[in-house]
């Protein structure tokens, strides 16, 4: 076989083999889940089974030349990124998938049975990498939805002051979550926010939530996306943005709020629980529904996260925090805030003393 020919194929065994390893160690050490380990190491096997139908060991080894492969010094951005497990395993998975495609190409140059082996390899692959995303999320999920106070931006109260840097100073104050809200920007200026944002909660391992534009979520990987009750339909988000992505809802009265707990959100916002001039047309719902929506949920057999917000502030949060807290078997009390966070002087000041009140 022509030696070239021979390379491609030694070259995409090691890649396929590498994915393979890195998610089975997912699955050993962070999963601990047993069937699945051995479901990917018996791939691995599968995989050596197609590679000698092709020819012994020994003739890849003979024909590697990784002195002079013009591939080795290139280093996309993109192998840098790894945010998460999510990112981890796709990533891998996808290096897998394609290197068993390459092998069943020209695998099939050798022998007619390696076309067939690293067939069946790349369909084993597709669901592996369906059962490990679904295994990890809430692993993942979990983590980025451990916070207690959620600081949500708005133009009307920052008025000139930046966006990016109230996020910074929010960051500063101990806040573990962050969402871009602006509904008077256009497109371009939102996606130019968000990219500048993103970074910044990246670098502090702070979770960023885009508000609305699922294309811009998209676009620069953001932790997940906020919609409210008229935008795309949760499954529909879920759907297009795939199982490692959170997605929140806003709901705004009894029914819309379990109805949320069904939707397949990851959390769901409550409120507004008080009066406030960024929902000026709605009566709020008052503490005395939170309270009923707060039982309800920690009644559900799946207990959804949800967030209280709307009209917050340190004055009132405490009675917010007392009514949620301990209602919830998996999940802490949380509230989101606007005003009480970026509409101070002191950003960074006001939100260390708003955490302080979950203590």
């Amino acid at each position: 076989m022509d030696p070239k020919i021979l390379r491609i194929i030694d070259a995409n065994t090691n890649r396929l083999m590498e994915g393979l390893r890195v998610v089975e160690e997912v699955a050993r050490f962070i999963l601990d889940d047993k069937k699945l380990t051995w479901k990917i190491k018996s791939l691995r096997g599968k995989v050596k089974t197609g590679v000698f139908s092709i020819g012994e060991g020994d003739d890849l080894i003979d024909k590697r030349d990784s002195v002079s492969d013009v591939g080795k010094s290139m280093y996309p951005r993109s192998e840098a990124d790894r945010s998460d497990i999510f990112r981890i395993i796709t990533s891998n998975i996808k290096r897998a998938e394609e290197a068993a495609r390459v092998l069943e190409e020209f695998g099939k140059l050798a022998d007619s049975d390696a076309g067939r082996i690293f067939k069946s390899v790349r369909f084993d692959l597709y669901t592996i990498e369906k059962e490990l995303l679904k295994s990890c999320k809430p692993l993942t999920i979990g983590r980025k939805l451990d916070f207690d106070l959620y600081v949500v931006t708005d133009p009307d109260v920052l008025g000139k002051r930046s966006p990016v840097e109230a996020v910074k100073q929010a960051i500063k104050g101990g806040c573990r979550i962050v969402q871009l809200r602006d509904k008077k920007a256009s497109i371009g200026q939102y996606y130019n926010m968000a990219k500048q944002i993103v970074q910044v909660c990246k670098k502090a391992g702070v979770t960023f939530i885009v508000n609305d534009y699922l294309d811009v979520c998209m676009a620069l990987d953001a932790d997940g996306i906020h919609i409210g009750q008229d935008d795309i339909p949760v499954h529909v988000a879920r759907k297009l943005l795939g199982p490692g992505k959170i997605i929140g809802l806003s709901t705004h009265n009894f029914d819309q709020a379990m109805k949320g707990i069904k939707s397949g959100a990851d959390y769901i916002s409550v409120g507004p629980i008080f009066s406030t001039a960024s929902k000026p047309n709605t009566k709020p719902l008052g503490i005395d529904l939170l309270r009923r929506i707060s039982s309800a949920i920690n009644r559900s057999s799946k207990p959804v996260p949800f967030v209280a917000i709307g009209g917050i502030n340190e004055l009132n949060i405490r009675s917010v925090v007392d009514i949620c807290k301990g209602r919830l078997r998996s999940t802490p009390t949380r509230a989101a805030v606007i005003r009480a966070a970026i509409g101070q002087k002191d950003i960074a000041g006001a939100v260390k003393r708003l955490i302080k009140k979950f203590r």
